[in-house]
Formats: structure tokens, C-alpha cells, sequence
């Protein structure tokens, strides 16, 4: 396991090396991956891609997507707005979708730089690993865990993670081995 810290190094190290950098944030539901995304894109000129921006909507997931690691993402499009022009290497931009609204939203995220983190729960899928140049997992203890959960989400609004997000994440981390096919584990108790 490294720390966050190590992980920047990581990742100055490779951005020396090589063109461009797509790194893979996956991870414990507030463990930090987005503020991390949001660190590293600022801190090497890049930009985020967020998973939670590539739910389906409520009439495409159905009983069978539910069981699942992942039924909930749209796959496809992800596929063709996010990976294809990763691997074409150039900039290029999406639309995410509102949970809220069940719809996409109008303006389109810019992606761009050197660096492109990608974050978010399903980021690790095994159909995605031959698109990402480093993989890190964000984890802290279950205790912090639920700590960052109440206060993001008050007491009401933790419930349904700790009964429906957190054990489907964890479902997901064992079905597909995400640990285990990962480049480093990071701390993200700090």
C-alpha cells in the first residue's frame, strides 16, 4: 500500500516518460477518489472523466443489469465517448448524465492535458484494463469509511449506501478481482 503522496510521484514519474497518462481511480464509495481526480488533474494539467456521469437510465436497468458488477453503468456509451478517443490519443468531450433529470446534461465536459483520470466506482471493470496506463485503488477503514459517509450524506442519506451502494461495490471488487488487478493500493485515510 501507498500513500497519496507516493501515488503523485507515481504518476510525475510516468508523465516524464511518456506523452500522456490515463490513470484509473477506482475504490471504496468516500474514499476520495473524486477530490484525488480533482488533485492530480490540477496538479499535471489534465482532466477528470467521472464514472457517476455513465449511469443508465432507470428504463434501461433492468432486474438482470442488477446482479451485475457494473449493470448500472452504460457500458457502450462509455465505450464510444470515453475509451475510443482515449485510445485515438486526442481531446475530446462528453455529455454527463443527471441521475435527477434521467437525461444527459447539455454542456459537455472538455477533456484535455496530459494527464486524464478517470474515477469512480466500475472505473476497473475487466473489459476496461487494457485502456488505462496505471490503476490505483482508493481505500480507507470501513470506520472512516461510514465517517465520510455521514457527514456527505447526514444519517438518512447514508442508509441506502450502507444497505445497497457499498455491498454492491463490494460484490463488484470481489467478482472481478479489482484489488488484485491493480498497479498500488493507496492510503486514503489522509
Amino acid at each position: 500500500m501507498i500513500s497519496k503522496e507516493e501515488a503523485v510521484a507515481l504518476i510525475g514519474e510516468r508523465l516524464e516518460k511518456q506523452p500522456r497518462l490515463v490513470v484509473a481511480l477506482d475504490g471504496m464509495s468516500c474514499s476520495g477518489k473524486t477530490t484525488f481526480a480533482q488533485v492530480l488533474a490540477e496538479k499535471f494539467s489534465g482532466s477528470v472523466v467521472h464514472m457517476d456521469d455513465f449511469f443508465l437510465p432507470r428504463d434501461r436497468f433492468t432486474e438482470e443489469m442488477q446482479t451485475l458488477p457494473g449493470g448500472n453503468m452504460d457500458r457502450a456509451r462509455f465505450k464510444t465517448e470515453v475509451l475510443e478517443p482515449l485510445m485515438a490519443g486526442r481531446d475530446f468531450a462528453y455529455r454527463p448524465f443527471s441521475c435527477g433529470s434521467q437525461s444527459l446534461l447539455p454542456d459537455p465536459v472538455p477533456v484535455t492535458g496530459r494527464l486524464v483520470a478517470v474515477e469512480g466506482a466500475y472505473a476497473l471493470l475487466p473489459e476496461w484494463g487494457r485502456y488505462w496506463d496505471l490503476a490505483l485503488f482508493l481505500q480507507v477503514s470501513p470506520e472512516e469509511q461510514q465517517g465520510r459517509l455521514l457527514l456527505r450524506n447526514g444519517a438518512k442519506g447514508m442508509v441506502p449506501f450502507l444497505m445497497r451502494w457499498i455491498p454492491r461495490e463490494e460484490s463488484y471488487f470481489s467478482a472481478c478481482g479489482v484489488k488484485a488487478r491493480c498497479d498500488e493500493i493507496v492510503n486514503a485515510e489522509d
